[in-house]
């Protein structure tokens, strides 16, 4: 790599932007690589209905008893995606969108609460528009790691398949104007082979 440009990916890049490295990039004789961002879907637990006992403490949620969270989203493409949580999940909980069930996660401790596991996905097939994710924690048992706390820090959604990673397009310096306008999330000039 000569040259790279850390983007959000929240954007569309500017052209002077991309101008810019692809200047870097003639140059050396090298080439433009950029990555667009995963089409990941946020949902906003901030704004989600919870269970009184459920408490918001600093990043997380902690959730001591049963109870249940509610929050809505909304997908523009249609198809296969995953689910993913972030934090610790020791009791079992389980996962439903639009009321029907897709999947239990439990005994997902990998990390802490400041660097925190990515639960396996559930896979759920889904229209555009918008859509409802409940979380519950149902009544304790007396299996190993039921009398814990799950702590949540954050739920997505990311399409199955290429959309749930990174795509990378290149350009020679010429054709740097055919990567302006679009999201990325770093932008490189990297030497031709």
């Amino acid at each position: 790599m000569i040259a790279r440009y850390r983007l959000s990916g929240a954007r569309p890049v500017a052209c002077s932007r991309v101008k810019a490295i692809a200047r870097v990039a003639a140059s050396h004789a090298a080439t433009l690589v950029a990555a667009s961002p995963a089409d990941i879907v946020r949902i906003n637990l901030a704004a989600a209905q919870r269970s009184a006992s459920w408490k918001h403490v600093r990043i997380w949620y902690v959730m001591p008893s049963p109870g249940r969270l509610k929050a809505s989203f909304r997908i523009d493409t249609p198809g296969l995606w995953n689910v993913w949580l972030q934090g610790e999940i020791m009791p079992t909980v389980d996962v439903e969108i639009d009321g029907h069930r897709v999947g239990q996660v439990g005994g997902q401790v990998g990390g802490d609460p400041v660097v925190p596991d990515t639960t396996t996905p559930l896979r759920v097939r889904l229209n555009d528009g918008r859509h409802s994710l409940s979380i519950t924690c149902g009544g304790l048992t007396l299996a190993p790691g039921d009398g814990g706390s799950s702590i949540l820090i954050a739920a997505f959604l990311a399409p199955v398949g290429a959309g749930g990673s990174q795509q990378l397009r290149a350009a020679r310096p010429a054709q740097w104007h055919s990567l302006c306008g679009h999201r990325y999330v770093w932008i490189e000039a990297v030497p031709s082979r």
